[in-house]
């Protein structure tokens, strides 16, 4: 965490040796590459293997604001006829890559959400303890209904909004700033509530056209789920 928060470029130097070390030391046949919208998938696929790239995000060529992004998004364009396998996590964004890559592309593209294993809640016991609070997992972005949805519900007196994650605010008596939870112990964190927030806003083409991971984190947990009408995708 202290590498990837304070020296990214460590991070990226940590991903080009495993992958050097994969593709040329260990002679690995077949990859899958999750999360292909990464600089390192570059070298995996100047590699010959049978590569899978699944992407977790859309970003069209033009949009990042680097230049070294957009070198990166137009490089990965290149490379998708030589894998054998492409999954993304919606049919929107599959239907916009395609329209990037042309009708002539014989690129073979599959849905495939991003779901915790079956066994991920397993050691949770629903207990419905905290049943007029709401929980939330995730960050306070710009692209988020982060501050619109806490100043709502600081102004009722019926429901409490509780947020996990790392960005933190002032807690009020309606809304309270829990901290952040370990991926393995959410099961545990989400078991105590009913009623699970998505804040998504949809103010880019990547986020309208996403499934949020927690959607499915919630559903595993027995939650309801509450979402933004933006997210069309999203709707079950």
């Amino acid at each position: 965490w202290f590498a990837y928060e304070r020296f990214p470029w460590l991070h990226h130097l940590w991903w080009f040796f495993t992958l050097w070390k994969k593709a040329w030391v260990w002679k690995h046949e077949k990859w899958l590459l999750y999360e292909a919208n990464s600089y390192p998938a570059l070298l995996a696929l100047a590699s010959e293997r049978d590569i899978w790239l699944h992407f977790h995000e859309y970003r069209r060529p033009k949009n990042p604001e680097s230049i070294l992004e957009r070198w990166y998004e137009t490089r990965i364009r290149s490379f998708l006829h030589k894998t054998y396998r492409v999954s993304h996590v919606t049919d929107a964004r599959i239907k916009l890559l395609k329209e990037e890559l042309g009708q002539s592309s014989d690129v073979k593209f599959e849905r495939m959400w991003n779901c915790p294993r079956f066994q991920w809640a397993d050691g949770a016991l629903k207990s419905d303890e905290l049943p007029k609070t709401i929980v939330v997992v995730g960050a306070l972005g710009k692209s988020c209904w982060a501050s619109e949805v806490i100043e709502s519900m600081k102004k009722q007196n019926k429901y409490t909004l509780h947020v996990y994650g790392k960005d933190s605010f002032t807690s009020t008596e309606r809304v309270q700033f829990k901290g952040w939870v370990n991926y393995s112990e959410l099961p545990s964190v989400l078991e105590r509530y009913r009623v699970g927030l998505v804040w998504y806003n949809g103010n880019s083409t990547n986020v309208k056209t996403s499934i949020s991971n927690k959607i499915f984190e919630y559903l595993h947990s027995g939650l309801h789920v509450l979402l933004s009408a933006d997210l069309k995708e999203a709707e079950l």
